[in-house]
């Protein structure tokens, strides 16, 4: 699909992975002209963002798709696909941190202590992205603080 699903974002939207999963490949964008210095990052094969920095200790920020430039012919995947992605790679990330910010105007931002209430603020920010008539919610979550229940896969089964 190459229609930008999301007609708005948050100022901020990030993915800080401790570690590089098998899951996550991150290849040059490629146009009709070549490639480009931009790196993008695929989970599952969807397109999920855009790596921002990759430090030696193989740590890895990455910007995701509802704030990148919505002029570029990335191959944007539905709201759906990217939203399957993203919870599929935190569901096998180990260490990682997410966080959304509405306004990056240095309020507090919330954390999540639940697999649930991310999967509940995660859906309600692509919700919003997509153009739905909500507030843009602001949150921050990691792996390693959420509480101890295992995320639950579409087909009923516990996934750690």
């Amino acid at each position: 699909m190459n229609t930008v699903p999301f007609p708005r974002s948050p100022d901020s939207f990030w993915l800080r992975l401790m570690r590089q999963p098998a899951v996550l490949e991150v290849r040059p964008h490629v146009t009709s002209f070549g490639e480009t210095d931009e790196m993008l990052c695929y989970a599952d094969g969807t397109l999920i963002g855009m790596a921002v920095d990759q430090t030696p200790a193989d740590e890895l920020l990455v910007a995701l798709l509802p704030t990148l430039d919505r002029s570029r012919a990335y191959p944007w995947p539905s709201a759906e696909e990217f939203e399957a992605a993203l919870t599929g790679l935190l569901r096998r990330a180990g260490k990682w941190s997410l966080r959304a910010e509405r306004d990056t105007d240095q309020s507090p931002v919330p954390e999540l202590g639940s697999h649930e209430l991310l999967k509940e603020q995660l859906a309600r920010l692509v919700q919003y992205c997509v153009g739905a008539d909500l507030a843009c919610p602001s949150f921050q979550a990691s792996g390693e603080k959420l509480d101890a229940q295992p995320f639950v896969a579409a087909d009923g089964f516990a996934v750690r």
